[in-house]
């Protein structure tokens, strides 16, 4: 690898076969059309950075930690040749406002957009498969997202404790909900669970306390342990056919909860499932339940 060159106009260097710039104004530019190397970042930790222009043909996975703690970072550009984003590759950029990830991006790695905490619009493009796993956790200022119908997988705590979160859209397509994957997004009020799910995590909604509104399509297999436990303001609950297992505590300390059906097709209901469900006044249990836990 080339050495890193500063000037008085400037910073410019190499990173494997791929050349950057950092111009006055603090706009730095990554060219060449080669992959970008899996090695760590040059510029990790940089204060001076506002703008991250990728430019066409650099391709390949963004780095691992690429960009992050670049706290005045405040726009990025993704060209359509870079194929996945790296673990950390824009964690803590606390000034970044707005970020459009393109549909040529197929990964968007674990803790890729974490902490950053001024971010208000995030466009995840069709063709994304996977969110990684805290992606876009302690994102405190993101009020809505919207997955796009090619997303397979949700990963753990991939939008954990967004406080400002309300609005939420996910899309058939979409295969597997990652523990914890919106836990304690205080001010979500609906969610709607598509047919092409196969399972709901472990905690994956616990903690939405203004969670008002749930619907389960038919085809989802398993809600896990703690799914949608401590939902306060969720009033009613509809069990389809699909699911063969409703996880331990899943829906504990719903306390507003009054109406809950359970079709038949659902074989087990584990510990705890419906504990402290105080306004719940009465449960029909379906033939094709097998086993129920204790304190169910």
């Amino acid at each position: 690898m080339l050495p890193d060159v500063r000037t008085s106009g400037g910073d410019f260097g190499y990173f494997g076969d791929l050349t950057w710039e950092l111009t006055e104004g603090g706009i730095l530019t990554v060219s060449g059309k080669f992959d970008m190397p899996d090695a760590p970042s040059p510029w990790e930790d940089w204060d001076s950075v506002t703008s991250v222009v990728l430019a066409e043909g650099v391709s390949g996975t963004i780095c691992d930690s690429a960009f992050s703690n670049c706290g005045v970072l405040t726009s990025v550009s993704i060209p359509s040749s870079i194929t996945a984003i790296g673990s950390g590759a824009f964690y803590s950029c606390t000034s970044l406002p707005a970020v459009t990830i393109p549909g040529n991006v197929k990964a968007i790695g674990d803790s890729a957009f974490s902490g950053c905490t001024s971010l208000t619009s995030l466009t995840l493009e069709n063709g994304i498969e996977q969110i990684g796993g805290s992606a876009f956790q302690h994102c405190d200022s993101l009020p809505s997202v919207s997955i796009p119908g090619s997303v397979e997988t949700i990963g753990d705590s991939a939008f954990a404790n967004n406080s400002a979160l309300a609005s939420v859209t996910l899309r058939n397509g979409l295969k597997n909900i990652g523990n914890g994957a919106f836990n304690s997004c205080y001010f979500l009020q609906s969610i709607s669970i598509p047919s092409t799910t196969v399972s709901i995590g472990e905690r994956a909604f616990s903690g939405c306390i203004a969670l008002n509104s749930l619907s389960i399509a038919d085809g989802v297999k398993s809600i896990g342990e703690s799914a949608f436990s401590s939902c306060e303001a969720l009033p009613a609950v509809s069990i389809p056919a699909s699911v063969e297992s409703i996880g331990a505590s899943a829906f504990s300390y719903c306390t507003t909860l009054s109406s809950l059906t359970i079709a038949n097709g659902v074989k087990a209901i584990g510990e705890s499932a419906f504990s402290s469900c105080e306004a719940l006044p009465a449960v029909s249990i379906p033939a094709s339940v097998e086993s129920i836990g204790a304190s169910a």
